[in-house]
């Protein structure tokens, strides 16, 4: 993991943290899907398990690369972001934590509280992006009226 400075400092992930896990979640779903029928729910779920994951593995993988660009606000707002997909890709791997191969000692969820609690990162949040909000897990969401 690697630290970011500014209101949001924090670890981060590296990306080889997130393809370890993704790597990890793909293998066991593979396993799923080579057992079951094409077709039957258990084949689906893993086969839509494993398109959830590939998309939010390189979604982080790619917004760690901006954030090695990104300076200022911009990489703050990025961090919040990398910091809230990486723990959801944690928490679905999570299910195989224990198992043998899992990387517990990489698969750590980054502690996010402290993004809404930060009065710094949400004024940046709220200057930069004025027609949202932030909900309880650090996500951008729409305000609701």
């Amino acid at each position: 993991m690697t630290t970011t400075q500014g209101p949001v400092a924090r670890r981060l992930p590296m990306s080889e943290d997130v393809e370890l896990v993704e790597d990890y979640v793909i293998d066991r779903t593979t396993v799923a899907c080579n057992a079951g029928v094409s077709g039957t729910e258990a084949h689906r779920i893993a086969a839509a398990l494993q398109t959830a994951v590939g998309y939010l593995a390189m979604s982080l993988v790619h917004s760690l690369l901006d954030h090695e660009d990104a300076r200022g606000p911009e990489a703050d707002l990025l961090a919040g972001r990398i910091v809230a997909d990486w723990n959801e890709l944690v928490d679905i791997a999570d299910h195989w934590r224990g198992q043998p191969g899992f990387p517990d000692d990489r698969a750590q969820r980054i502690p996010d509280g402290s993004l809404r609690d930060d009065p710094e990162f949400m004024a940046l949040v709220r200057e930069h992006t004025p027609s949202v909000d932030t909900d309880l897990d650090g996500l951008v969401t729409p305000e609701t009226e």
